[in-house]
């Protein structure tokens, strides 16, 4: 039995050293939005029926939020990333996709 410390919506991330002071207090997890929008992403809306291809993807913010977050080795959670912003992460990051 496990437990992994995630944080459901990047809201309350407000610079990348806030980042940084979760990952020293254990966080391993971090999904960028919660179905809405923020200052990182867009998110898929409760809306039925629907379509994640919906809205812009990462910010630069957003972009710099996830390479950094591959630095430190935290898991980017893209369950509720539209499909711009899932595709975005993949962009953002710095190791190939294999």
């Amino acid at each position: 039995l496990a437990a992994l410390p995630h944080v459901e919506g990047a809201e309350a991330i407000t610079d990348l050293e806030v980042l940084e002071v979760l990952h020293r207090a254990g966080l391993r997890s971090l999904g960028l939005t919660w179905s809405r929008p923020n200052a990182f992403a867009s998110g898929v809306p409760f809306a039925f029926p629907g379509s994640p291809d919906v809205g812009p993807g990462l910010t630069a913010a957003g972009r710099a939020l996830v390479r950094e977050a591959e630095r430190l080795r935290v898991i980017v959670d893209v369950s509720h990333l539209n499909e711009a912003g899932f595709w975005d992460v993949l962009d953002a990051s710095e190791r190939p996709v294999s």
